[in-house]
C-alpha cells in the first residue's frame, strides 16, 4: 500500500517458510495439502482420462504415439474439464 508502515510479515519465501516452521513446527508447512488434493486430484482425472481417450480415439490406425493434430483437439476439447477445479476455488 501507500502508507507509511514498511514491515512485512515475511521477507521472501525462505523468511515465510522459516517463520511458519518455527511457528507451527512441521505440519504448518503441510498445513491446507488435504484440501488441494481434494480439489486436485478429481479434476486432473476428469481432464487426462477423457484427454487420453480422445487422443486414442483420433489417433490414425498404425501409428505409434498421436500426431500433433490429435494432441492438439484433446486438449482443446478437454481444457475446460482441467479448469474446472481452479475456477471454484482460485478467485482472481
Amino acid at each position: 500500500g501507500s502508507g507509511g508502515d514498511t514491515s512485512r510479515v515475511a521477507v521472501g519465501p525462505i523468511h515465510c517458510f522459516r517463520t511458519i516452521l518455527q511457528k507451527e513446527g512441521i505440519a504448518g508447512v503441510y498445513r491446507g495439502t488435504a484440501a488441494t488434493l481434494l480439489r486436485d486430484v478429481p479434476g486432473y482425472y476428469a481432464y487426462f482420462i477423457p484427454y487420453t481417450m480422445f487422443c486414442d480415439w483420433i489417433t490414425p490406425d498404425g501409428s505409434i504415439s498421436p500426431n500433433a493434430f490429435s494432441i492438439w483437439m484433446a486438449g482443446a476439447t478437454f481444457l475446460p474439464q482441467g479448469q474446472a477445479p481452479w475456477h471454484h476455488s482460485c478467485t482472481l
